[in-house]
């Protein structure tokens, strides 16, 4: 047995012992969460075999399968199970499909976010002071623009609902007073 082998062994086994393990192989939700992505992942990567149908190919698309129901509904095929859109492609077919270009979106983002976030906190590390608090506000508030977005996506056209649900969650630290306090106890 060569070194390298020993090296890899003893490398796997930090890993099996450490605590990230553990805790990893402990938790149900993050396992099944796992496990759940994993399954994503392959039926992405062999979307071709998994899916009954191409989305993509023009010449297997039948007009006049469009807007076909569920197999379990009256009028419904077992060849498209979770029926058809307006241009005959099967939705299930469309939505493995659609994995791929989902996942590579989210872990493109992510992969992108990540080399943004450590560049920015190695400079802020390397020069520290003034610059290091200047760029962690930046960071503070780029983490607060998804929750936000999401607030005001959900609520912008509800003005009266959106000025409670933003003012609900703040209603211990800020002390909301008054009849919006009232509301957001009654609703």
């Amino acid at each position: 047995m060569s070194t390298k082998t020993i090296h890899q062994s003893s490398k796997l086994g930090q890993f099996l012992s450490s605590d990230l393990f553990y805790y990893f192989i402990h938790n149900k939700t993050v396992v099944i969460s796992f496990i759940v992505f994993l399954l994503f992942i392959i039926l992405a990567i062999f979307a071709p075999l998994f899916a009954p149908h191409n989305p993509y190919d023009l010449a297997a698309i039948d007009i006049m399968d469009s807007e076909l129901p569920p197999a379990w509904m009256a009028d419904g095929t077992s060849n498209f199970l979770l029926g058809t859109d307006e241009q005959g492609r099967g939705i299930l077919s469309t939505i493995i499909y659609g994995l791929r270009t989902s996942l590579a979106i989210g872990i493109l983002a992510v992969f992108l976010q990540m080399v943004i976030g450590v560049f920015i906190g190695l400079i802020a590390a390397y020069h520290g002071g003034w610059l290091d608090n200047i760029l962690m506000r930046f960071a503070d508030i780029q983490l607060s623009f998804s929750t936000l977005m999401i607030c005001f996506g959900d609520f912008s056209h509800y003005y009266r609902y959106f000025r409670v649900a933003a003012i609900c969650p703040y209603d211990s630290f800020n002390g909301a007073v008054g009849k919006e306090k009232r509301i957001c106890r009654s609703g």
